[in-house]
């Protein structure tokens, strides 16, 4: 596994070394109300690529959070559901009544199946 990922990782190092080769033009980058900044094309695509980044990392973590929350809640209501279940077996139960009276009366009167002797 760590060499996996450090073969990722070694991946990414040459394609960002790859990506600031070969674009070493001047762009001018305008922003809103007549703001620009002038730089290497490549710096503007590592910061793009670099927001993006944080952006779904953040989106991930609130997803996580989420998620965690919603774990934290499950597993409350389980140990209530829990504690409920050993109460209930812990109890006594009470005298049950026969399912069925026709085999009740047959028990009393010594038969022991349901055809006439």
């Amino acid at each position: 596994m760590k060499t996996i990922v450090f073969l990722i990782g070694l991946a990414i190092f040459f394609l960002v070394v790859a990506i600031a080769i070969t674009n070493q033009q001047e762009v001018t980058v305008t922003y809103f109300y007549d703001r620009s900044w002038t730089g290497r094309l490549w710096v503007v695509i590592m910061a793009s690529f670099a927001t993006g980044a944080l952006m779904a990392t953040v989106f991930a973590a609130l997803l996580l959070l989420r998620e965690k929350f919603r774990f934290s809640m499950l597993n409350r209501k389980t140990g209530k559901l829990e504690e409920e279940v050993k109460s209930l077996r812990q109890r006594p139960l009470p005298d049950e009544h026969p399912v069925f009276p026709s085999v009740a009366s047959m028990s009393t009167t010594g038969q022991t199946s349901g055809r006439p002797s």
